[in-house]
């Protein structure tokens, strides 16, 4: 039976036998053919669109991330390896520097006290105060009553 005409069964008559999908198919005869037609075009429309845009944004996904791993990863490894090289330069220069203040104070301690100090501030232990206001290291106070300052 083509889809244009209207189906000639009265519907008095129900087969035993008839499917789901029978059913089914047979109220197409509810919707008029024009109107069926209608729907039919813009289902395939939509469904073309949503194809080809899907389509379009696969192919674009598959370009963005092969490019991102063909220019990114060898960017970010020669990055790191700049890095490296940059802490590498870093800790040769300290090590020169320790070892040019370590050298100068082997050869010359007394002239080069005053650098120590200068580099890493002065010595600075607790200090504790008893009662009659003398000072002494704090880790020779073992029982006794005072202030820790």
């Amino acid at each position: 039976m083509p889809d244009s005409e209207i189906s000639t069964d009265d519907g008095s008559e129900v087969a035993e036998d008839e499917t789901l999908l029978e059913r089914v198919i047979a109220l197409r005869d509810i919707i008029p053919p024009t109107t069926r037609s209608y729907i039919a075009s813009k289902i395939e429309t939509t469904t073309s669109w949503l194809s080809s845009g899907l389509l379009l944004g696969g192919k674009t996904l598959f370009v963005v991330s092969t490019s991102a791993l063909f220019l990114g990863v060898p960017w970010a490894l020669a990055f790191a390896d700049e890095q490296q090289m940059i802490e590498m330069e870093k800790e040769m220069k300290m090590r020169e520097m320790g070892g040019e203040v370590g050298s100068m104070l082997i050869d010359h301690p007394h002239s080069y006290a005053g650098t120590i100090t200068d580099i890493f501030g002065p010595a600075s232990y607790p200090k504790f105060v008893d009662s009659s206001g003398s000072e002494r290291p704090a880790w020779h106070t073992r029982g006794q009553t005072g202030v820790v300052i």
